[in-house]
């Protein structure tokens, strides 16, 4: 991973996928631009909005909306789930980093995780 990342994805045969730069601006493994996030919003390489993330009522999950304000999925933060809204379990990230699908099989990691 580059020296300057924030944070890093390896996927599950821990071969280095991307990163996110200080800055936001994240690359996949051959070094080319995929887009950029800042705490709640995402762009896309030519930085064109792409969407965000907004707390849902109780606060306790993050709403994902596309670039038209259409909810896509949701965040939970309880346990960092990604959940389709028909209430499916997309993936979660455990307390170490790995990156674990609907039936905990372990898809890649983040790192460093905090």
């Amino acid at each position: 991973a580059p020296m300057d990342c924030q944070w890093a994805v390896y996927g599950r045969d821990d071969d280095y996928r991307s990163s996110c730069a200080k800055d936001g601006c994240v690359t996949n493994n051959r070094g080319m631009i995929l887009g950029y996030l800042t705490e709640t919003q995402a762009g896309s390489a030519s930085e064109e909005f792409l969407g965000e993330l907004e707390p849902d009522a109780t606060g306790s999950a993050l709403n994902a909306l596309d670039g038209q304000d259409t909810h896509i999925c949701t965040l939970h933060l309880d346990g960092c789930r990604l959940v389709s809204l028909e209430g499916s379990t997309l993936c979660e990230v455990d307390r170490s980093g790995r990156i674990l699908g609907p039936r905990s099989q372990v898809l890649g990691e983040v790192r460093p995780f905090s």
